[in-house]
């Protein structure tokens, strides 16, 4: 479905806003070694958007380029991309986080400290409430890549318990929203090490199919939140 002139107006302000913000954020991390990232190809929007698609948050590439996804973790994504018949400017890229690191277990080092910890709990904050005002206002799905930490078993895990969750308030936001955000929300395995990839497959063969469609796809991401949504 082609989106209007003025939804895409409304989207831009949005963004404006969302850049704004993480150069806010910025300020308050000058005297810490991290940063946050806008992805500039938010500025220019597709008119046929499908969906917004979540990462973890973005590394050393992203960071040079100030675009997300692309990196190798991204090039493998885009590849997904493409075999479920989407085109990656038909989709919008937001991280969990903005605040870039080398890798994403290298946020849990920012809880040492009371301050940046404050910070950047904002920042998740910010960037959540980004995400589910486009998500709402274009109502189109919200499909998140990497959630293995926080839903297992069908059990969820939206606290920071073992240190080893540092993206936990992203997930505790998705809940606490669950009315709004329950049906636009998707899970999927994170692109690296291949896991997207064989989560694609099994689907695949569980339906008989060679590859998805886009439909097939949000269904398999709709799967996956089984166990996360409390209501």
């Amino acid at each position: 479905m082609t989106i209007n002139t003025e939804k895409l107006e409304q989207l831009s302000k949005i963004v404006t806003k969302y850049k704004s913000q993480l150069e806010q954020i910025n300020q308050e991390l000058t005297q810490f070694p991290y940063e946050t990232i806008f992805n500039n190809q938010l500025e220019k929007p597709s008119n046929n958007l499908k969906g917004i698609i979540v990462m973890d948050n973005p590394g050393d590439e992203e960071k040079v380029q100030g675009q997300y996804l692309v990196g190798q973790a991204g090039k493998v994504f885009n590849k997904e991309l493409t075999s479920i018949g989407v085109k990656r400017e038909d989709v919008l890229v937001f991280n969990k986080s903005a605040i870039t690191t080398h890798g994403t277990n290298d946020l849990c080092s920012i809880y040492k400290n009371e301050q940046l910890k404050e910070i950047f709990l904002k920042e998740q904050h910010i960037t959540f409430d980004t995400i589910k005002e486009i998500s709402l206002l274009l109502n189109i799905p919200v499909m998140v890549h990497g959630y293995a930490a926080y839903l297992k078993k069908g059990k969820h895990f939206t606290q920071n318990e073992k240190g080893n969750r540092p993206l936990f308030t992203f997930f505790k936001k998705l809940q606490e929203n669950q009315k709004e955000m329950k049906n636009m929300t998707h899970f999927y395995k994170h692109s690296s090490y291949g896991n997207l990839s064989k989560q694609i497959k099994a689907h695949c063969t569980l339906l008989e199919k060679e590859s998805l469609n886009f439909e097939e796809y949000l269904e398999l991401g709709k799967a996956n939140c089984e166990g996360f949504f409390t209501e």
